[in-house]
Formats: structure tokens, C-alpha cells, sequence
């Protein structure tokens, strides 16, 4: 097993070295340090290794809180200011190969490092001693780690599953997982249950009984497979919480995609409603919009916002959250983003935001984009690969006035980044 001297973190995590002018990238590993590394996976001129042992560990090093942190957040081995310092360099070698002129890159911390997770899933592992939520084993699908507690999780969501998975008297057939998610009111979490086919009628009942004898959460939801999709059955309660962003109010259902991490939503919110003000916008238009977290925290800074989404339980919630919020200014568009592109470039819009899914923008909305240009394109990515992409093929149309990069995910290699264009 050969020893190496780890040079740096790339994205998504891994520690790079090089050892006779092969590249070696292992799984642990701090800018500085020699480890030893067991090799895994070997391709010309790249060896895919695990690290068995730290031989000289850094002085910014530091002990992990959670014994599973490889399978949760692997930057907890080290101090708050190395992950920011580590993230902000991947974005910079990241968009600098892909988007000439780039202004310099900021990141922004969370206000919480711990404990900031509102929604947690885990596999559930059915043992003599009863069952155990558990997290994959990284870069498996088949291989679980169990989990006593996380400490990227609110209290009450540990809470919660501990007391849901204690009431099983025996294995549940056709259970796989379970989930938990809370918003502002802490008293009132969700739980889930994923199935690989539908529950019994009884398959819930000694649950139930320990979680309403004691303190109750607000719903209880079972989702399903049926006939290739899901299929959500509410058991108790209610099947959706509350959550607040900026003076926004919204309304989230089980199976609702938002921010896990709310805490940094008010930086992101002040930067974005910042350029607006810059720029003078009258018309947004918020797409991929989901339950409305941007263009209803953004509605009272502009006259107009067209709200495109195309998912219908999203649409369903975003009606209520637009109504919740009184935005009389907002139009919601049932549909794709980019279906919709050429309507509400024919409306004039001033600014549009896009939050996409990892895999990045839809190349029909690129081109649309690119061949008739907004004035001003806010663009929030999960993703910096792919931003890189989009802000490549985009550059004949834009110019980047910021990058800036949000900490939503403390002590993970996660990275969520704020791209602002101007029209050239």
C-alpha cells in the first residue's frame, strides 16, 4: 500500500496526489498530509484508492462528530475556515476553465454548521435489535452504515425516527425507508414512510400508538410504488409543514423539494433582491420556481413575476403559497421552462432566475436565452460542473458581474452558487 502527499480537495471531495506521474484520488486526505492509501479502482494514468491511514495528519485536522462522517459529510475532519477556503478554490478552478473574465469568488457561510438539516432519509436495516435508520456506504447501492445519531440533523427529526423505528415489533414487509423533515414551527415534524409496495392496512398501528401517546408530529405520510410511480397516502394528520424564507411564508408537502439548510436563505434572498434593486427590474420571471421560495420572496421588490413549474404537486402548493403571501403580481405558468422561454420573453421581462436541478439548464432554454438575451439572469446551481457548461455556451450573449458561492452544506463538499449576468 503506497504512501501519498495529498495536494488538494477536488470537487465533489476527493483528495488528489500524484505518485510517479500517476493521478491518485483517494477518500480522505487534507491539503499537506501523508496517508496511506489502499488502491481500488486503477485506469491509465488514474488509481481510484481508499485511505487506510493518516501518517501526518495537518494542524487543521480535527476529530469528526459523527462516527459514520464518510457516508454523511466527510469535510467534518476538518476546521469551518478550510472547507470554505477548499470550496471557494474548486469553484474558481471549476468556472475559470469554462468562462473567461469571471469577477472574483466569494463564499458565504451558514449561519448554523451543525444540526441545520430539516429533512433527513434513511434505508432502514432490520436487525435482532430492532431497526436502525442507516446511510449508504459511499459509492454503493447495496452496502449500508448505521447511524445513532447525526449531528447535521435538527433534534427533532432524530427524535422523531428514533421513536418511529422503536415501535416496530418486527421487520415491516415491503419498507425500505424512512424520512423525517420539519420547518420553522420545530413542534411540528413530518414523518415518511417509503415502501416498495403498499402497506397493509395494520402495517402502522403499533407506530401510531407510540407517536400519539407521546409528542405528536404532524402528519404521517406512507409514499409507494404503483403501476412504475409513486403514490402518497396520508396515515395521519397532515401531510405538509411550514416554512419561512425572508418575508415569505410557504406551505411544503412530503415529497416537496426545498432548501434544507433555511438558515442561509435570507443571504441568498438579500443578494438576489440587491441586483434587482441595481438594475431597476419591474418584470421577474422565477423558473424552475417549485413552491415559489424566490419569486414569492422577491414579489414585493417588482410589479410582475411569472412563476414557471411544471411538476402538478408543486403547482398545487405554489397556489396556495401565492395566495398565503397575497401576490397579486404573480402569474404561474403550468409547464416547462423551457416551453414557456418564448413567452415571457415576448412580456419583456427584465430579470429571470433559474434554480435547476444538478443536471443544469435544458439546452432549448440555453439557446433561448442566449439568442434573445434578458437583461439581467440570476443563476442559482446545485452544481458548479454544470454551471461551468451553461455559462460557456452562454458567454457570446453575457457577462458575469458575481459568483458567489453559499455554504448550504457545512461540513460536506456541496456547493450551491449564485451566477448574476448582465445582457452584453
Amino acid at each position: 500500500m503506497p504512501d501519498l502527499d495529498v495536494e488538494k480537495i477536488v470537487y465533489p471531495g476527493k483528495s488528489l496526489a500524484r505518485l510517479e506521474g500517476i493521478v491518485w484520488l483517494t477518500d480522505e486526505g487534507l491539503p499537506g498530509e501523508r496517508v496511506e492509501v489502499e488502491p481500488r479502482k486503477e485506469r491509465p494514468r488514474l488509481v481510484e484508492a481508499h485511505t487506510t491511514r493518516v501518517l501526518h495528519p495537518s494542524p487543521r485536522r480535527r476529530e469528526p462528530r459523527c462516527g459514520h462522517y464518510r457516508a454523511c459529510s466527510p469535510y467534518q475532519i476538518m476546521d469551518d475556515d478550510l472547507q470554505l477556503e477548499i470550496k471557494r478554490s474548486q469553484l474558481e478552478e471549476i468556472l475559470a476553465g469554462e468562462s473567461a473574465g469571471l469577477p472574483p469568488i466569494r463564499i458565504t457561510a451558514s449561519p448554523q454548521a451543525w444540526n441545520y438539516r430539516r429533512r433527513a432519509r434513511f434505508h432502514i436495516l432490520w436487525t435482532a435489535q430492532g431497526a436502525q435508520p442507516a446511510y449508504n456506504v459511499p459509492g454503493t447501492r447495496d452496502e449500508f452504515i448505521p447511524v445513532d445519531v447525526c449531528h447535521l440533523l435538527a433534534p427533532p427529526l432524530s427524535d422523531l425516527i428514533a421513536s418511529a423505528l422503536r415501535a416496530f415489533p418486527g421487520p415491516a414487509p415491503g419498507l425500505r425507508e424512512i424520512e423525517a423533515r420539519v420547518g420553522a414551527d420545530a413542534t411540528a415534524p413530518l414523518l415518511i414512510f417509503h415502501w416498495s409496495i403498499p402497506p397493509g392496512p395494520k402495517d402502522l398501528d403499533a407506530v401510531l400508538s407510540e407517536l400519539l401517546a407521546g409528542p405528536r408530529p404532524a402528519g404521517v405520510v406512507s409514499v409507494f410504488r404503483k403501476k412504475g410511480r409513486d403514490e402518497e397516502v396520508l396515515v395521519w394528520g397532515r401531510d405538509w409543514i411550514e416554512e419561512e424564507a425572508g418575508a415569505a411564508a410557504f406551505r411544503i408537502g412530503a415529497r416537496s423539494f426545498f432548501q434544507v439548510n433555511p438558515s442561509i436563505l435570507p443571504a441568498v434572498i438579500a443578494r438576489l433582491a440587491e441586483a434587482l434593486k441595481a438594475h431597476g427590474v419591474r418584470r421577474l420571471a422565477d423558473l424552475y420556481s417549485g413552491l415559489g421560495l424566490f419569486g414569492l420572496a422577491l414579489a414585493p421588490l417588482v410589479e410582475t413575476v411569472a412563476a414557471v413549474e411544471s411538476d402538478p404537486q408543486n403547482i398545487r402548493l405554489l397556489k396556495e403559497n401565492a395566495a398565503r403571501n397575497g401576490a397579486a403580481g404573480l402569474t404561474i405558468c403550468d409547464g416547462r421552462a423551457e416551453d414557456w422561454m418564448v413567452w415571457v420573453q415576448d412580456r419583456g421581462v427584465d430579470a429571470v432566475i433559474v434554480d435547476p436541478p444538478r443536471k443544469g439548464l435544458d439546452a432549448g432554454l440555453v439557446k433561448a436565452l442566449t439568442v434573445r438575451p434578458v437583461p439581467l439572469l440570476l443563476y442559482l446551481s446545485c452544481n458548479p460542473a454544470t454551471l461551468a457548461r451553461d455559462l460557456l455556451m452562454m458567454r457570446p450573449a453575457y457577462r458575469p458581474i458575481l459568483i458567489q458561492g453559499f455554504d448550504f452544506f457545512p461540513q460536506t463538499p456541496h456547493i450551491e452558487t449564485l451566477a448574476i449576468l448582465e445582457r452584453k
